[in-house]
């Protein structure tokens, strides 16, 4: 008679950070975001991916980083038992605002973290203003 999905379940589905079948599997990256007096930064974990495998993309006020990596048999062996997916994918979006300097961030890919460093814009960065 109860045909309604309990509303929890529908909350973790929709912020669930991984989808997977048996082949592929798309994840969205932890990441994390400090901020200075001048700058954002970002890091984003992805592990087992190549700089090769990386993209950054900047459209509008919107920052996407997208990864790959695929897993293979090694040469001259067969597999017997498999329980990592054979491609990942990572997808992560940031909604950045206006306040930022779009021109002139940032990028640096270490150890499977991509760090990104966003300057805030002149116009975002706080004034003194003189008193007469």
């Amino acid at each position: 008679m109860n045909n309604m999905i309990p509303l929890a379940s529908v909350l973790d589905s929709f912020f669930a950070p991984n989808t997977c079948s048996p082949d592929q599997c798309t994840s969205r990256p932890e990441s994390d975001i400090f901020e200075s007096d001048s700058n954002y930064l970002v890091k984003v974990d992805l592990p087992g991916v190549s700089k090769d495998n990386l993209a950054i993309e900047l459209k509008d006020e919107t920052l996407t980083v997208n990864a790959s990596t695929e897993q293979s048999t090694p040469e001259g062996y067969r597999s017997l038992r498999s329980e990592r997916q054979n491609r990942i994918e990572f997808s992560r979006t940031f909604q950045l605002g206006s306040g930022i300097d779009g021109q002139n961030i940032g990028a640096k890919f270490s150890d499977g973290v991509l760090t990104l460093t966003i300057p805030k814009s002149e116009k975002s960065l706080p004034k003194q203003i003189e008193i007469s």
